[in-house]
């Protein structure tokens, strides 16, 4: 059903408003702007300065020795302003956390501007549904993972009892980025777990493709501290926001 009303949503759309778009570009998102006001969670003093380093630190990244890893590496990675990797790679340098977890491994981009920058001695652990062998044009190699530094796990954890299993990744992690499917089901099942799961140590919450249509709502109603990074991340939206103890 949900996939049926997004498909009549654009259906609809094309049909009737595409003369209208005023601009050229061979990709667009349906979205909605709307005033900050009537959102919850406000960016604290200390999310705006993190912001503020990692913004300024991703125009220092340089990721073009990984470029050879795919056709899709070397279209994507150095796009900045645009794409979210240099900023991921800067929030590691900014952050330097001892821990990683990542909600979405697919090509395997953001895993790697993540290890780019990742302390000696640190680790990710990358989730998917779908093994990293398995997704064309993986920029991932199995090297990596003979490292020691870089996991993947595979389930669902909007699912309760994978949630569960998986505790140790999620409250060890000091950064978390979340690219899931957008598909209106699985961020608000997984926002609902990870903000009611008690913490010993905050976290920065790091969430791809705020501004596309079935993530509007989930992000304008986090009631987190956080803060819309998009013209220094993903042209479909960047956002961060602060998952402390004292809010879960």
């Amino acid at each position: 059903m949900v996939r049926l009303r997004a498909w009549l949503r654009r259906f609809v759309f094309w049909k009737f408003a595409l003369r209208q778009i005023p601009l050229q570009t061979p990709h667009f998102e349906l979205s909605v702007i709307s005033p900050l006001d009537e959102s919850p969670g406000r960016a604290s003093r200390e999310l705006l300065e993190l912001a503020v380093n990692a913004a300024r630190t991703a125009s220092e990244i340089d990721l073009r020795h990984l470029h050879d890893r795919s056709i899709t590496a070397q279209r994507y990675l150095s796009v900045f302003p645009g794409e979210h990797y240099h900023l991921l790679a800067a929030v590691v340098r900014c952050l330097k956390p001892a821990q990683v977890m990542e909600v979405g491994t697919f090509t395997g981009l953001s895993a790697l501007a993540i290890l780019s920058e990742l302390p000696l001695g640190s680790s990710l652990t990358t989730y998917d549904i779908v093994p990293w062998r398995e997704i064309p044009d993986s920029a991932l190699h199995a090297d990596d993972f003979a490292k020691g530094h870089l996991e993947q796990r595979i389930g669902d954890l909007a699912d309760r009892d994978f949630y569960a299993k998986n505790l140790d990744a999620l409250l060890g992690s000091q950064l978390i980025f979340v690219d899931g499917p957008k598909d209106g089901i699985f961020e608000p099942a997984f926002i609902e777990l990870v903000t009611k799961t008690p913490r010993s140590a905050p976290a920065l919450l790091v969430f791809d493709d705020i501004r596309m249509w079935n993530m509007l709502r989930p992000w304008s109603e986090l009631a987190l501290p956080k803060l819309d990074m998009t013209s220094f991340g993903h042209w479909s939206g960047t956002g961060f926001c602060w998952l402390d103890k004292e809010r879960s």
